[in-house]
């Protein structure tokens, strides 16, 4: 719900902690998760569950996850939850992260794992010691990941509140990898759809769907709706731009997020409505 310096996850500029809407549910009883294409230290992910001045300290944010009463966590990344002494860990010590974790979880590490686990409490998937692979390779895939995630979070009485990324869309646009987005992008398509499955159904529940930022510049310039194919794109940079992104939502709640809205809105309406409060009418 505010703004900071680049690189700097959930503290103010001046190095003071700032609450996430994850810390917040947890503090209320709900329970909370993450799902990621990337490794979960990432910025989005680190972003809900840990408060450091620099995204690239991917070791204290594991250890800060770690500490957290995170119930559901899906992603990549396990190098900087095992000790040094392990084959492939990025770690400089011989802090034992996952073995933390597996007091209170389960913890799994491969996709044959993760598909045998049913009645638990929580889990934390890390299924690649740093970022897993591209849609086509990667197992198990977003939507997967996602339907396990709000069956095991849903189970509580208090409600939830879960964050899924689709990573990868954004470096496929670094990439200038036209196909790369689109499966990308059409592989998060059917996570959000798992996603609205439950809510219409639970009627109960706030989908919110947008991006931190463009990438690429990004242009369709020829194509085929009938077809369903793009045979032309192009691009006007490598790095990210200032074009506005869309927020789509649906549930209850939902009608606030119509208009136009600094990126700071969305942050604090979802703590509003997390501690049962009005949301905010006014921008910063």
């Amino acid at each position: 719900g505010h703004k900071t310096l680049n690189g700097v996850i959930s503290q103010t500029s001046d190095g003071e902690v700032l609450p996430t809407v994850a810390e917040i549910a947890e503090a209320r009883g709900m329970a909370t998760g993450a799902v990621a294409t990337c490794s979960v230290t990432h910025a989005t992910p680190a972003a809900f569950f840990s408060h450091v001045d620099d995204r690239g300290k991917y070791n204290l944010i594991a250890e800060q996850m770690a500490a957290s009463g995170v119930d559901v966590l899906l992603g990549g990344g396990w190098s900087y939850f095992v000790p040094a002494s392990h084959e492939g860990s990025n770690r400089r010590d011989e802090k034992d992260l996952l073995a933390e974790l597996a007091a209170r979880v389960s913890v799994v590490r491969t996709a044959e794992g993760f598909r045998e686990i049913d009645d638990v409490d929580g889990i934390v998937g890390l299924f690649a010691p740093e970022h897993p692979p591209g849609v086509e390779a990667r197992d198990p895939a977003l939507p997967e990941l996602t339907g396990k995630a709000i069956d095991l979070l849903s189970r509580g009485d208090e409600g939830f509140f879960l964050m899924v990324e689709g990573s990868q869309i954004d470096w496929a646009a670094h990439e200038h990898d036209q196909d790369g987005i689109i499966l990308e992008t059409l592989e998060f398509d059917d996570a959000v759809g798992i996603g609205l499955d439950f809510a219409r159904t639970d009627g109960r529940t706030l989908v919110i769907v947008t991006a931190d930022h463009e990438t690429g510049g990004f242009g369709v310039h020829d194509g085929s709706v009938e077809e369903r194919e793009v045979t032309a794109s192009g691009f006007t940079t490598d790095g990210h731009t200032a074009a506005m992104v869309p927020i789509f939502a649906y549930g209850p709640g939902s009608e606030v997020f119509g208009g136009i809205h600094d990126n700071t809105f969305i942050g604090r309406v979802m703590m509003a409505y997390v501690e049962g409060e009005s949301p905010p009418t006014e921008e910063p």
